[in-house]
């Protein structure tokens, strides 16, 4: 009489592996991983704008154009397995020399420009159309719109560069394309107020909310809109600009979506999870999503400002979105870009 011996699970997993199959079962640990809640995804990180700024510098040596290279350093999430910001968003900060011009291409992914070095002569032209680039102005980059950068400054220009390159990459949808040429040719009424929200526009507005009632959270928090709908700036990626008076130390709250700040100016500290990060004028840092965080402005007198891009209208396109504690259930008060306010839009 045969003896039939089974199979262990090892082995009948390794066969049907073998024909390109997995049984669900294998899944299990991952379930039971999930059933609280997806853990936050990297870690909490800060960037300081000394250490970026002489990599940069440096850069200027090794690379002394930018026709062949760009000069850009990306910021680089220790806790993820690819090379980005959160598992959404890339972000890093971009340079480029007096004269200098960094060749025109478009690309599937929607990005946004925040200027940390510069003024309006230094500028990116988008569709043909002219936008300047000033220090703390946000400049829209709309998916597979052209565009090529110029510095007409007799000093370095440098932004930040926020892009939804990790989420396109995910879903099969980044395409890039060279525009054969190093610049567009630039439309004869070339000025687009359409896509830039100037600082000398936004900063009023910011103080003008100085005296009033805000979030517990995250003191007064501003979201720029988008001029044709009133929503996100982009379809992945939100703006905020957020204004921590003097003393303000927030309470704890976390969110389903990741963000990237930049520190406009003041000093202050993020505490995230278990993390201290200790930020200063232009430094940047990530909070993960899902993480617990809170924002404390170090100075009882002065305010700060810090400026984010998070993926939230991604994840409330897919209603995904949440906070703990629970918001309000109302955005924050819009920003629109140019030189309009919200009832003349």
């Amino acid at each position: 009489m045969t003896t039939h011996t089974a199979k262990s699970r090892e082995q009948f997993d390794d066969e049907i592996e073998a024909l390109h199959l997995r049984g669900q079962w294998r899944f299990d640990e991952d379930v039971q991983r999930i059933s609280k809640g997806a853990p936050p995804s990297g870690e909490p990180f800060l960037w300081k704008w000394t250490a970026i700024r002489n990599v940069l510098l440096e850069a200027c040596d090794v690379m002394p154009d930018s026709l062949r290279q760009r000069r850009n350093v990306s910021f680089v999430n220790p806790g993820l397995r690819t090379p980005n910001a959160t598992s959404t968003i890339t972000a890093g900060v971009q340079l480029v020399t007096p004269g200098e011009l960094a060749w025109g291409h478009r690309h599937t992914m929607g990005a946004i420009r925040f200027g940390i070095e510069g003024d309006e002569r230094l500028y990116t032209v988008v569709d043909g159309d002219v936008v300047p680039l000033a220090a703390n102005d946000l400049v829209l980059t709309p998916s597979w719109t052209w565009h090529d950068h110029h510095n007409e400054m007799d000093r370095n220009g440098a932004w930040l560069d926020v892009l939804d390159v990790p989420l396109l990459m995910a879903i099969d949808q980044a395409r890039f394309q060279p525009l054969g040429e190093m610049a567009q040719q630039q439309n004869a009424h070339n000025v687009n107020l359409s896509l830039r929200y100037a600082w000398r526009d936004v900063e009023p507005v910011l103080r003008g909310y100085g005296s009033a009632p805000a979030s517990p959270y995250d003191d007064v928090v501003l979201e720029y809109a988008n001029p044709v709908d009133g929503g996100p700036t982009l379809p992945t990626i939100g703006c905020y600009l957020q204004l921590l008076r003097g003393g303000f130390e927030g309470q704890t709250h976390h969110h389903s979506s990741a963000a990237i700040y930049h520190v406009v100016e003041g000093a202050g500290v993020t505490v995230c999870g278990d993390v201290e990060l200790h930020w200063s004028a232009h430094d940047s840092f990530v909070v993960p999503s899902w993480m617990p965080h809170l924002h404390v402005n170090a100075s009882k007198r002065d305010d700060a400002i810090l400026f984010s891009a998070t993926d939230r209208p991604l994840l409330e396109a897919l209603k995904l979105y949440r906070e703990d504690p629970p918001g309000p259930g109302v955005r924050p008060a819009p920003i629109f870009p140019g030189n309009f306010s919200r009832e003349e839009a």
